[in-house]
């Protein structure tokens, strides 16, 4: 038995024993699917929500802040009975086309000339937000679980 069919074997043993859950693979296909090599990374640099042992604290809006390369992005959760709605700002401040991506499509807004945006009806799960500028700069943030 080579390398190869080991390698097989234990992957069949995994995928029998202790299947990945659906959202799981779903949220890392698009992720892959949703890849724009070009663009400016901003990646998540505080969650107002996790406690002290990383734990998720209940109440209130879920505050959020990416940052990178000079450019960052903030952004206020607020849970609504037709989903999360997500009100934000680009900094520094630019208008841009607003894309929010998730494990079954994405969701379109854009910023005003403050870098005021607001995303509404997003779904749970894994999402990021692409930033299109005028000049053909990306912004992209790191996938965050909502």
């Amino acid at each position: 038995m080579n390398e190869q069919e080991i390698l097989a074997e234990i992957r069949a043993a995994f995928d029998a024993i202790d299947p990945p859950p659906p959202h799981v693979l779903q949220g890392a296909q698009a992720a892959f699917r949703w890849r724009d090599p070009g663009a400016l990374l901003v990646e998540l640099a505080g969650d107002a929500a996790v406690g002290p042992p990383g734990l998720r604290q209940g109440g209130g809006p879920r505050l959020l802040s990416f940052t990178g390369h000079d450019v960052g992005v903030e952004i206020e959760v607020v849970e609504e009975p037709e989903g999360r709605r997500l009100v934000g700002r680009l900094l520094p401040p630019a208008t841009a086309a607003v894309v929010l991506r998730h494990a079954h499509g994405q969701l379109r807004s854009g910023t005003d000339m403050a870098g005021q945006f607001v995303v509404d009806g997003v779904p749970g799960g894994p999402v990021s937000l692409l930033f299109r500028l005028p000049d053909g700069v990306c912004i992209v943030t790191s996938w965050v679980l909502l």
